[in-house]
């Protein structure tokens, strides 16, 4: 069982040391579900000072609390299963991971852990969705510095490959970590222990003279990585072939306290047109309470239907998200972005216990709140980056896929804030609030998803500043801006080209504003 505890991560200095302290602004932050991932290159600061020397706090109630970090290295190319060419200490490219359920309130720089050095980072976070709810942590440095001693996620066994949280289990086929069987809601968000899949299928159909492929004649290799278990997530990467098939998709699953980000490349190399390619979430039978939602509706409705075994639903648009709640057995949340895929034809479908028999069964022998996204006709040499939220919920009626597929589209923004030790006065030595607003800001870029071109707008009080682009390994792509700019409001186009002036390919991108002691950054999404 994964370890947590309130009162253990409680780092209490002494009652007279937070008897003036100055809380300068309270967290309203509310994404608890959700990760921030910064990068090295955020912590600049920070480069080369040793992992384990770096410790996490947030200020509750009167005290700093010592609070989950997993810093992930990663090797020279970004890879996380490389070998770091620095290992234990601090890279530009490395993954500093932290769970958004865990920020509190801004506080003075009188404030200070006992034993850490005279910097720290404050770290910022923005919800960009609502009325922009924030919160905040801090990274101190110093050796001997308490490390929090909850384990949010672990991983119980390699093959059959199983994960459990304190609010949920996830159970997989042995010899098949790609084989979602199980999904089972912990009793902490008020499931009662019955497993809400059948399973997760996949089907395949090469051409039209060749049968339907399953997730049965697939095999996984991986490649002599071992998965990374840390304490705010585990993180697992294979390559999937289906019959005989080399490398048709690479996966890697990131799993955390109660969602699960699932990041896939499908390379369409077998054939020159795959007539068909499904991927299908099938529900357990057994729970008679679950109902399903949607947002591709006719005439852009949701759809809302319960299970009762009365057929097939198409939907000729692809779902943005898919949802079953249950008040008895907790529920499951998948979001995927629908962007256009390559094809003839891409779509959505609902299957409520259905005699569909186009493709082959597997499981159970029943398609029972069965679901799917459906491509057709997938030209040869396609690349199909896909990034997918899997969010496990507490039992319930309330559907909450839109509000989740808001968060998706628009990700959590964070600030990061070098900052010097000042002696207490008493009268709160970090400034007004007001004086944060005045730090360069990194604004929502138009489209997004875009291609050929997006716009990076942002704001500067004035100085030197670099805004420059990042792939998903951590590699400086392209620099639009690195130079001393006046103060105001400024925008900058991206053609989705490197510094060579070479077409990058589709998949997330991360915008790092860069300006004196200070980093913020956004997710964008390039679409070819």
């Amino acid at each position: 069982m994964a370890r947590f505890s309130l009162l253990a991560c409680l780092f209490v200095l002494s009652s007279a040391r937070f008897a003036g302290a100055v809380v300068l602004e309270e967290a309203t932050l509310a994404r608890p579900e959700e990760p921030l991932e910064l990068r090295g290159a955020d912590l600049a600061a920070l480069a080369g000072r040793g992992v384990d020397a770096i410790r996490l706090f947030a200020w509750r109630d009167g005290a700093f609390a010592s609070i989950p970090l997993q810093i992930d290295e990663r090797g020279p190319s970004g890879g996380l299963f490389q070998e770091d060419d620095q290992p234990g200490v601090l890279d530009e490219n490395d993954s500093v991971v932290l769970m958004q359920e865990d920020v509190g309130d801004r506080v003075d720089r009188s404030e200070w852990i006992e034993g850490a050095e005279d910097h720290r980072y404050e770290i910022e976070l923005i919800d960009p969705v609502g009325e922009g709810g924030r919160g905040w942590v801090y990274l101190f440095a110093g050796d001997g510095l308490p490390a929090s001693p909850d384990d949010y996620v672990e991983m119980v066994s390699l093959d059959p490959f199983e994960i459990e949280s304190d609010r949920y289990v996830e159970r997989f086929a042995e010899g098949n970590p790609g084989l979602l069987l199980d999904v089972i809601i912990s009793e902490s968000m008020g499931g009662n222990g019955v497993d809400l899949y059948d399973r997760v299928k996949y089907r395949a159909k090469p051409s039209l003279v060749l049968p339907w492929l399953t997730e049965e004649d697939g095999w996984v290799d991986y490649g002599g990585r071992e998965p990374i278990d840390g304490p705010v997530r585990v993180i697992n990467s294979f390559k999937v072939s289906l019959a005989g098939f080399l490398d048709m998709m690479d996966g890697t699953v990131y799993f955390y306290r109660q969602m699960v980000v699932i990041e896939t490349v499908v390379n369409q190399i077998i054939f020159p047109d795959v007539r068909h390619m499904l991927w299908i979430g099938d529900a357990n039978p057994e729970i008679s309470d679950l109902v399903y939602h949607n947002d591709a509706g006719e005439a852009g409705v949701s759809l809302t239907d319960t299970v009762d075994g009365d057929g097939i639903r198409r939907i000729d648009a692809p779902a943005t998200f898919h949802e079953w709640v249950s008040p008895s057995a907790g529920g499951a949340l998948t979001i995927q972005d629908p962007w256009e895929i390559p094809g003839n034809e891409h779509s959505s479908y609902y299957c409520d216990g259905c005699d569909e028999t186009r493709w082959p069964e597997t499981g159970d022998g029943t398609q029972w709140g069965q679901w799917a996204n459906w491509v057709k006709g997938l030209p040869f040499g396609a690349v199909i980056p896909t990034e997918t939220w899997n969010i496990r919920l507490p039992a319930s009626n309330e559907s909450v896929g839109e509000r989740f597929s808001h968060r998706f589209f628009a990700r959590t923004e964070a600030i990061t804030n070098w900052q010097e030790r000042e002696p207490a006065t008493g009268v709160g030595g970090g400034g007004h609030p007001a004086a944060a607003r005045s730090r360069p800001r990194l604004l929502e870029n138009r489209p997004n998803p875009f291609n050929p071109h997006t716009r990076l707008p942002f704001e500067t009080p004035g100085g030197e500043l670099s805004l420059a682009l990042y792939d998903a390994a951590g590699r400086r792509v392209r620099t639009l801006v690195n130079a001393s700019l006046p103060p105001g409001a400024h925008a900058v186009e991206w053609d989705g080209r490197d510094d060579g002036g070479r077409p990058l390919p589709s998949g997330r991108y991360v915008a790092r504003l860069s300006g004196s002691a200070m980093s913020t950054s956004r997710s964008i999404l390039l679409i070819r």
